[in-house]
């Protein structure tokens, strides 16, 4: 016969928004009380960070799909096992569309950087950025705040008509539609 019980702590702040200081502090609290053969998450990279340093350091392993961000492949991260998509398999694709069509260069990386939240965009950039430069395949980055009031279409289009052939794109889909609009 076999028991499994299940222990919750929340990471996130008072902003309900994952929080990399929140989240060791619940790690360590599951630890010392209940002293757990697994961590099952925390759910976002900069939470993963702390925890997924902690349980290494116990020897515990810790499955989470919010470890995508290609820092968590290895390295000192040895007991995260990521059961999501990561940015490195999302980069190695791109690497692939790229070999196939024989694109080399002028591939630019536009994405949508609040600094503020967990940086999605940022982290599926890296991960393409990451895989392109491995063959020598030169990128140029755009980067742009959705959260400011008046994003500069014009200069984004400037941007890309200046220094791009291939774009990859991360956004929201109101900000996408709305630079595809620009194109046209």
């Amino acid at each position: 016969n076999h028991h499994l019980s299940y222990a919750f702590k929340n990471s996130e702040n008072e902003h309900r928004i994952c929080s990399e200081s929140v989240a060791p502090l619940m790690a360590v609290d599951l630890k010392l009380a209940y002293d757990p053969w697994a961590f099952i998450g925390p759910g976002c990279s900069y939470t993963s960070s702390p925890v997924g340093l902690f349980t290494t350091h116990w020897d515990v392993p810790m499955i989470t799909a919010g470890a995508p961000a290609t820092a968590f492949d290895g390295g000192i991260y040895l007991s995260i096992t990521n059961t999501g998509p990561t940015h490195k398999k999302l980069g190695r694709f791109a690497l692939k569309i790229c070999e196939h069509f024989g694109w080399q260069e002028h591939v630019m990386l536009m994405f949508s950087d609040n600094k503020a939240d967990d940086r999605p965009c940022y982290f599926a950039m890296e991960g393409l950025y990451m895989e392109l430069k491995k063959i020598n395949i030169s990128t140029q980055d755009s980067v742009f705040e959705e959260n400011k009031p008046a994003i500069n279409y014009s200069q984004i289009l400037a941007d890309i008509q200046n220094n791009g052939r291939v774009m990859f794109v991360c956004c929201s889909p109101d900000v996408f539609r709305k630079l595809m609009i620009h194109f046209w």
